[in-house]
């Protein structure tokens, strides 16, 4: 015999579903086209995939382009820093590699023979045999923490 109680669970978790709040409408905020304080200043327009030019070239100095040309090549501060940045993006590729699968092949060929004086061994049984392996393994490890902790970060 069915009971109605048997309807009941299912009946409330499909309503579990459905929103009765009206839709969210943001309200319109207008906003001027200029300001009246806006004086002599304009938009930004950056520039920054743009090549830069030698600025310091605007001065005329050779002694200047001479010393500009020695920065590149003769300074210590600059190689470190640039050799600490190559460091700091190979330790970041090295932990975003950690976040992807990991796979293994291995193989193996050996040739095997058998001894004349085993138990059991059967007259037609070859004396040599090879024994080729072939492996495969995949692994991903799941990281739970960002899944226990979303309510949280979430504000829930």
């Amino acid at each position: 015999m069915i009971k109605p109680s048997h309807f009941l669970l299912p009946a409330l978790g499909a309503l579990a579903g459905c929103s009765l709040a009206p839709d969210y409408k943001p309200p319109e905020v207008l906003t001027p086209v200029a300001y009246k304080e806006a004086g002599p200043w304009g938009l930004a327009q950056p520039a920054d995939d743009k090549p830069r030019r030698d600025w310091w070239k605007d001065f005329g100095d050779p002694k200047l382009d001479a010393l500009e040309a020695q920065i590149d090549s003769q300074n210590p501060d600059l190689a470190a820093s640039l050799a600490r940045y190559d460091q700091a993006r190979a330790y970041v590729s090295e932990v975003d590699a950690s976040m992807m699968p990991t796979v293994g092949l291995n193989a193996s060929a050996t040739q095997n023979r058998q001894s004349a004086k085993r138990p059991l061994r059967s007259p037609n049984q070859p004396n040599q045999y090879g024994a080729n392996t072939i492996g495969l393994q995949a692994s991903y490890e799941i990281d739970f923490w960002p899944i226990v902790l979303a309510p949280y970060w979430l504000g829930w």
